[in-house]
């Protein structure tokens, strides 16, 4: 991405970082560094600055660390993730033919859908395609919209499962990561269907 496509922004709020002598930083400094298409989309929404949870999580997450956290409903959780997962889709090179490359699992269709409402909203600029697979829908068009190659699969576990079953898999990889230093002997499980 080039650098012109990036846009400065304190942690303090989305914008430019102004300086005490309150004019706006000049130097292109990237303190998040945002995607333009990830700040527009944030702008869109009407964001002025990021809640508490975004401003302890997004520059950890940014940077590829890992992070847990909680926070109270409608305290921006679903940005928390969204936000560098645009960045981090905008940033490798995606080809057509690849087709998905990121996958929210919801516990509830309810939440999977609003999930997929504020994707839409937030990586409106993006350009970025998402798709929802959920029970209580036909399940033959969201299907058939898999093979538009969207880049994020939005799903409850079991409507997932159930289309990568109709798959006809001849194998599935399991990669159960080690949790200790014992378990790197271990081999990877391969089911056959």
């Amino acid at each position: 991405m080039e650098e012109e496509d990036k846009v400065a922004t304190g942690i303090e709020g989305w914008g430019e970082e102004e300086d005490p002598g309150g004019s706006s930083s000049s130097d292109g400094e990237q303190v998040m560094g945002l995607s333009s298409p990830v700040f527009r989309g944030i702008m869109k929404r009407g964001y002025k600055i990021p809640t508490p949870i975004q401003r302890k999580t997004l520059p950890a997450i940014l940077e590829g660390k890992d992070v847990v956290a909680m926070a109270r409903t409608g305290s921006g959780k679903t940005a928390c993730f969204l936000i560098p997962m645009f960045e981090k889709l905008l940033k490798s090179n995606h080809s057509v033919l690849t087709g998905p490359r990121a996958l929210i699992l919801s516990p509830t269709r309810e939440l999977a859908l609003q999930t997929l409402k504020f994707t839409k909203e937030l990586g409106f600029f993006t350009r970025l395609k998402a798709i929802v697979v959920v029970g209580g829908y036909n399940m033959d068009s969201q299907f058939a919209a898999m093979h538009d190659k969207p880049d994020i699969i939005i799903a409850t576990p079991g409507s997932l499962l159930r289309y990568l079953l109709s798959l006809s898999l001849l194998f599935l990889l399991l990669l159960v990561p080690p949790t200790s230093q014992d378990h790197y002997n271990k081999k990877n499980i391969v089911l056959a269907f």
